[in-house]
Order: C-alpha cells, then structure tokens, then sequence
C-alpha cells in the first residue's frame, strides 16, 4: 500500500511541474525590450541627419556630466582615480563605438527597466565587498 501511494504522489508531482512547462506561452507575440538591431533599423532610419545631429550633443553633454560626477567620487575619496579611469574610458568607449555603428541614444532606462545591471557585478561591487 505505501508503494503505491509513494508512487501516485510521485506522479502527481511530476505532472505538477510539468504542467506550466508544457502549456508556456511561447507565441511570436511577446514584446521584447528593444535592441542594437531595433535602433539601427528603426530609430536611425526615422531621423534624419540633424535630429541625430541634436541626439550625440545632448548625449555628449550626458557624458560629461557623467563624468564630473565621477571625479567628484574621486575627490570624496569613494573611489580611487584608477578606478574612476577605468570607469571614463568604458563610458567614453560605449558612446563611441554607438556613433559609429549610426547608432541614436535609446528612449528607455537601460537594462532591468532602470535597476541595475541584472545580478552582474561592476568592478567597484567587486572591490567593496573584499
């Protein structure tokens, strides 16, 4: 009798979880966060030349900003300047590398809907918690 009811609960178990894997949504309907490829071929292509133009300036005085609010960590003593370079030449890097693939600055907050990078750990992360 055990072995039988041991063996009903262990199907039953097996169904419960595969259940919501076998009936999951899987339609080409889903919206996804846009990507490089979205920008590229939509955004980019519905501007013209100026409006890009006005786009990299107001993203450029965004990366100064940026910038004078790292050294300003430097300054209060939060982070080093090695690491405040380190950190410049990677944002300085992405802003480059998106005016020449014709790239425009996204409309939205970044990954995870502006809270964080997603679990992943930036170096300074990795620096605090040794």
């Amino acid at each position: 009798m055990k072995k039988v009811l041991l063996i009903a609960i262990a199907a039953l178990l097996l169904i419960a979880v595969s259940l919501p894997v076998a009936f999951a949504s899987n339609n080409a309907d889903n919206k996804q966060a846009p990507n490089a490829s979205f920008q590229k071929n939509y955004l980019a292509q519905k501007l013209t030349d100026a409006q890009k133009a006005d786009l990299y300036k107001i993203s450029q005085q965004m990366l100064n900003l940026q910038k004078q609010m790292i050294q300003k960590y430097v300054d209060f003593g939060v982070i080093t300047q090695d690491q405040a370079n380190l950190i410049i030449t990677k944002m300085t890097d992405n802003y480059n590398k998106m005016k020449e693939k014709g790239l425009v600055p996204g409309p939205g907050m970044g990954r995870m809907k502006g809270f964080g990078r997603g679990g992943l750990k930036c170096p300074l992360q990795q620096n605090a918690t040794q």
